[in-house]
């Protein structure tokens, strides 16, 4: 793309407000759509909850969880109806790699709703439960509190680094008593202090007695394959395909989050522009931190937004890479494996319809016309063929169907799918 590669990132817990993702949902169909979906996995209104409702509610963890997520979901699926660009990379922090792992197409965002909502619980629970904290820390380097926390680790109080943001920025978490022994020696040091209220000590060994639990909850989610990169906050590095998921999401619960690791992995791979989807800004503050010549977007923030818009929609450059409903058919059967070893029916079944809709493609752009239903129908039934002769079952064929029409939001497509 323009000026190298680009990325999304995705709010962590303790961005939510009231109004959160109001303005998307008044003004785009999808993103009202998006939490309509929600409220109707979780039996209630969180529209509701998340523009008119009280603080106090919204804070409630197995509330909050599902809330958040679903305004960085409504806000990317407003981004790829309108802009249509799909990143380089997608990272999400702490809750945000759910966010992250279902734009990315590797959770179904019903499961999602589901998972938020059952670790927001887990949290919850054990918070009411356990003798523990969490805190982020400003203006202290991560080094002097792992010294601090190893110090008062021999005097018989508990508590870990649990997220490493940025130089100056980290989160500990663990027993009560160890956590405000540290918030102490912090402010003694002219550090800055901000107490996680009613959070559970995420990203520590402390979590160890709900990690069980929660392992069982992801293991019953049929995971998919991921369409872009997506980073996690265990190892800093991409997913290496779907059956890796489930564990690091449990092991995100045990271990500290490798932000600063995970912003200069991107720099490495060469991103120079991160758009935060997620409610306020505060990734866009830690990339300018860690990456100052990163260009960060807030898409939240509407004066952020519209110089997207406008940006996107002026360059050829951009707009070339525009997804498409016909190329996203394409990018969907180039992507898959092929098992079928039989070069006549690889030819017949994948090389021929895929050159069929390569060149539906280029006729409805050089055209300048959308492609009409019964073009559509053709189009995924030579899509269907092709998966189904690389040796994809058909719940595969479903599942990239599935996200086909999540990415696009196409008006044909309700038509179309039924293949």
């Amino acid at each position: 793309m323009l000026h190298g590669k680009d990325s999304f990132s995705i709010s962590r817990s303790g961005s939510h407000y009231i109004g959160m993702g109001q303005s998307l949902f008044d003004r785009f169909t999808i993103a009202k759509q998006t939490f309509e979906e929600a409220g109707d996995i979780l039996g209630y209104d969180l529209a509701s909850l998340c523009f008119s409702g009280s603080m106090s509610d919204l804070n409630q963890p197995s509330r909050m969880q599902p809330a958040l997520l679903t305004a960085s979901v409504a806000a990317y699926r407003v981004f790829m109806q309108e802009i249509g660009v799909t990143p380089d990379f997608c990272a999400g922090h702490s809750l945000g790699e759910y966010s992250a792992l279902t734009c990315a197409g590797a959770i179904r965002f019903s499961d999602a709703v589901r998972l938020a909502e059952v670790r927001g619980t887990l949290a919850q629970k054990y918070a009411d439960e356990c003798d523990g904290a969490m805190s982020i820390i400003d203006q202290v380097s991560a080094s002097q509190l792992e010294a601090w926390c190893n110090e008062l680790g021999k005097q018989g109080s508990v508590a870990s680094v649990s997220c490493y943001n940025a130089e100056l920025q980290a989160a500990i978490s663990g027993s009560s008593a160890g956590v405000y022994a540290i918030e102490d020696l912090v402010l003694e040091n002219g550090g800055n202090v901000t107490p996680l209220m009613m959070s559970a000590p995420f990203h520590s060994q402390w979590m160890e007695p709900v990690v069980a639990q929660f392992r069982s909850t992801l293991s019953e989610i049929r995971y998919q394959h991921f369409k872009m990169p997506v980073i996690s906050n265990v190892s800093a590095k991409p997913y290496r395909g779907k059956d890796s998921i489930a564990g690091l999401l449990a092991s995100q619960l045990l271990r500290p989050v490798q932000w600063q690791a995970t912003l200069k992995y991107l720099k490495r791979m060469g991103v120079t522009m991160a758009i935060e989807l997620g409610p306020k800004n505060v990734l866009s503050a830690l990339v300018k931190l860690e990456t100052p010549a990163t260009r960060t977007y807030s898409f939240d923030q509407v004066a952020d937004r519209n110089e997207l818009f406008t940006m996107f929609g002026s360059k050829p450059e951009y707009t070339k890479h525009r997804l498409t409903l016909l190329n996203r058919m394409l990018a969907a059967a180039v992507s898959q494996p092929n098992t079928n070893e039989n070069q006549e029916l690889f030819r017949s079944g994948v090389v021929e319809p895929y050159q069929r809709i390569e060149e539906m493609a280029e006729q409805t752009e050089r055209d300048g016309i959308p492609p009409s239903m019964e073009q559509i129908e053709d189009a995924f039934g030579m899509l269907h063929t092709i998966l189904r002769t690389k040796g994809l079952s058909e719940i595969e064929v479903e599942d990239i169907v599935y996200r086909i029409k999540e990415e696009t939001s196409h008006p044909y497509l309700q038509i179309a799918a039924m293949v």
